[in-house]
């Protein structure tokens, strides 16, 4: 019996926001946290395609993860849990 091989997308939201400072764009980077690369280490383990993004303010969301995803895990911090909601929702709302 073969599992279906899925494609994750691991979303670390690092800022709440966009975002075009030049302190954010250095430093932003350096506050991802350490259990969404835990779980995208974990899936990939588990023989699944993997993808993990970093949002530090500068990318565009709806571009970088897209729609090529089966699950998404979207991990933030507590400043930037209502864009996480968001998101979800946004993700949620896709997959009907």
């Amino acid at each position: 019996m073969s599992k279906r091989r899925l494609r994750i997308t691991v979303l670390d939201l690092v800022s709440k926001g966009p975002t075009r400072q030049i302190f954010r764009r250095v430093m932003n980077a350096n506050t991802a946290s350490l259990m969404p690369q835990v779980i995208a280490t974990w899936c990939e383990q588990l023989g699944h395609d993997v993808r993990y993004i970093c949002y530090t303010g500068f990318e565009d969301i709806d571009t970088i993860v897209g729609d090529a995803c089966d699950i998404l895990f979207v991990g933030s911090f507590s400043r930037s849990a209502q864009t996480a909601y968001a998101i979800s929702n946004l993700y949620r709302r896709r997959a009907r």
